[in-house]
Formats: structure tokens, C-alpha cells, sequence
């Protein structure tokens, strides 16, 4: 049995996904066609390698729903929660009700939402994409100067009900089938090639009704820590694991050091310590990860630890393949195109649901006009 060792893995998955109706906002989702309208809720088998799960996958609405192209502030793209994950409520600084459907504006300021597991705050940060105003343009430049990656999606917060780590999944989702897919045997070959870098909880079905590739959310994001009191600032460029709450070892970090003389002015100082920075801040990423895996990666730890509802968490989600702008990811030697497998569909940028009712902490998703045609 791979499924985790929780007896909350049996339930049935018919259990409604989004129980959120008390939130009160005035611009409810009624008021634009409900969130859910033609929605379904499936159950599939993964098969990755050896592991087999059950999944509770559902189909939304896609383009039915969508503001029209001129309107996004980020045109050719678009930042937005998912039509597919029920309630939120989403607020700003400069826009104290912000209407689930509505465009995010990103490289700007956090973002705060709740459903009816979590409460808290989005960071979202992309790089050569057009801004809203000169400050989020320099904002942009600056997190992106001596970084690889193309994007950063940064989540803090709390949980509203204790969950044990076993249960919160992220990943990718995909509400149509993917199109010019590869033998089957070649994906299934290529996940049990990657099979020693997964989660023993990971699991995937590219060829299902409804493609995903899901693990468990503690396991997935690239930096995760938790804080009983004084939690970082969601807009700091470099946010530092520490989960030595939940016994998971706090290794020595450079990056700390660098990022400090890097502040103090003095130019040949400061130079010599970009030099080693974007080397160092990987670094100490993977090294984080990796400690990470080794004391939470199997079910048996994963079923051992919570999320507390007194803990303030910080995920940072960020990528160095993906081109938002242009809808591709970066192989090195060529760009693939996204549009021809994706179809008229976006892709997730960050996702946490339960693995046994199906209900969404969060999800933000990712449109570019070239996908509508």
C-alpha cells in the first residue's frame, strides 16, 4: 500500500472540495457565474513508477471566464486563483476586494487570501514580463540581478484546522489532456529514471482524462520554513529554511553572510560578494532540500508531523526553466513551446490541496494570450 499511513487517506473522495460559504465578500462569485459552473469531480489512478494513488481531480471552467486579453496588466500574460478552487477571499494594499476572477497584479505587493483551510499572503515575481509602474519594474530587475530563475511565487501563512503533512499535496494540474505526448513507456521510463530524485509520495499520470504530477506540499516547495513567532518578510529577496520545529536539521548557510556584507556599501566588498552570491544562494537551496527529503521523505515521517494552526509557514515556489513570457521552457540548447501541448488551458504556478477531500488551500494560475489563439 503506498498511499500515506493516515486513516483520513481512506474517505471517500466525493466529499465537496471548497466548503468556504462564509466568507462574506461583496463581490461574490455570483455575481460573475459561479466559480464551479460545469465543474466535475473525478477520481484517477496514478500510475508512476510502483506508486499507485487515488486522486481527486475535477475539470473547471476555462476561457468562458477569463477577462479579455486587453485588460490584463501583464498582457501577454495572466496572473489569477484558479476558477477550478472554489472560495477565496482576495484582497490587496491598493485594492481592499479583489474579485476571485480578476487579474493579480505581480511584481508590486503581496496579496492576501483565505479559504476555508488557510489564511495568508501571495508574493508573485516574474521576470521580463511588462509591469504597472515604475516602482514594481525596478523591483523585478532588482530580485532577478545574479539569479537564474525566471519566476518566484512566494506563500506565507497559517492553517485554519491542524493537517498532518501526509495529507497538503502541490503540484501541477491540468483540466484538459495534454496533446504530442511521447510513448507511454518512454514517460514511465523517464519517471523511474528520476525515480531516486522523487518523493516516495510522489505521483504522476501525464496521460490521464485530467493530467497532474503531484507530491506532498512540504516536500515540493524549493525553501519551507515555519515560525512560531517573528516570521520573515514575504517581499525579502532570500527567504532561509528552518524547520527545526518539526526536527529537520538547520544546516550551516553562507548565504546569510554573503547577503549581509552585500548591504554594507563598501563596492569592493559588496562586488566581491556578488561574485560568490547567485553560487552561494543555490547552494544552500538544494542542501536545504536535500536535508529536507532525508528527514521528512517517507511516509512514515510524513505521517509523523503537522501543519499547527499557531505556526506561520513559508513556501517559496521558483523556477529557472520556465518562460513566462514567451510560454516555454528553456532546454538550453532549444525553447519548447508550451502552446501546442498544453492547448487553451494555463498552467498552475503554485497549488496545496487535501489529498483526501480535494479541497484547495490555494492555487494561482498562469495564462498567455498565444494559448487562446
Amino acid at each position: 500500500n503506498n498511499l500515506p499511513s493516515n486513516s483520513s487517506c481512506n474517505k471517500s473522495l466525493s466529499t465537496p472540495r471548497m466548503a468556504g460559504q462564509s466568507f462574506d465578500n461583496s463581490k461574490s462569485a455570483d455575481s460573475r457565474g459561479a466559480l464551479n459552473d460545469d465543474e466535475s469531480v473525478m477520481t484517477n489512478n496514478s500510475l508512476c513508477g510502483n506508486i499507485t494513488m487515488n486522486i481527486p481531480l475535477q475539470a473547471g471552467p476555462l476561457i468562458g471566464n477569463l477577462s479579455p486579453k486587453q485588460s490584463w496588466p501583464h498582457k501577454p500574460v495572466l496572473f489569477r486563483w484558479s476558477s477550478s478552487a472554489g472560495e477565496v477571499k482576495l484582497s490587496s494594499p491598493s485594492n481592499p476586494s479583489v474579485h476571485p476572477l480578476d487579474p493579480i497584479v505581480i511584481n508590486a505587493e503581496p496579496v492576501d487570501f483565505e479559504t476555508s483551510l488557510f489564511i495568508g499572503k501571495v508574493m508573485i515575481r516574474v521576470s521580463n514580463v511588462p509591469n504597472t509602474s515604475s516602482e514594481s519594474q525596478e523591483n523585478m530587475k532588482e530580485y532577478f540581478k545574479n539569479r537564474s530563475r525566471t519566476l518566484q511565487i512566494c506563500i506565507q501563512g497559517k492553517f485554519k484546522k491542524r493537517i498532518c503533512f501526509n495529507q497538503v499535496y502541490s503540484g501541477q494540474e491540468f483540466a484538459r489532456p495534454l496533446k504530442r505526448m511521447p510513448p507511454r513507456r518512454v514517460v514511465k521510463w523517464s519517471f523511474n529514471f528520476l525515480r531516486s530524485r522523487l518523493p516516495d509520495s510522489f505521483a504522476a499520470d501525464l496521460f490521464a482524462p485530467l493530467p497532474y504530477y503531484i507530491a506532498p506540499l512540504i516536500l515540493a516547495a524549493k525553501v519551507v520554513r515555519a515560525d512560531v513567532s517573528d516570521p520573515p518578510d514575504l517581499t525579502d529577496f532570500d527567504i532561509m529554511e528552518d524547520l527545526s520545529s518539526h526536527g529537520v536539521k538547520v544546516l550551516r548557510n553562507d548565504l546569510i553572510t554573503l547577503t549581509q556584507e552585500a548591504k554594507k556599501g563598501n563596492w569592493q566588498v559588496q562586488r566581491k560578494s556578488e561574485t560568490k552570491l547567485k553560487k552561494a544562494r543555490q547552494q544552500a537551496a538544494l542542501n536545504a532540500m536535500k536535508q529536507r527529503k532525508r528527514d521528512l521523505g517517507t511516509p512514515r515521517l510524513l505521517a509523523s508531523q503537522y501543519y499547527e494552526t499557531d505556526t506561520t509557514y513559508t513556501f517559496d515556489y521558483y523556477d529557472s526553466f520556465f518562460r513566462p513570457d514567451s510560454f516555454s521552457l528553456d532546454l538550453g540548447l532549444k525553447r519548447l513551446d508550451l502552446c501546442p501541448f498544453l492547448g487553451e488551458q494555463p498552467v498552475v504556478l503554485s497549488m496545496a490541496k487535501t489529498i483526501d477531500t480535494g479541497e484547495y488551500l490555494w492555487k494561482f494560475e498562469m495564462w498567455h494570450a498565444r494559448s487562446l489563439g
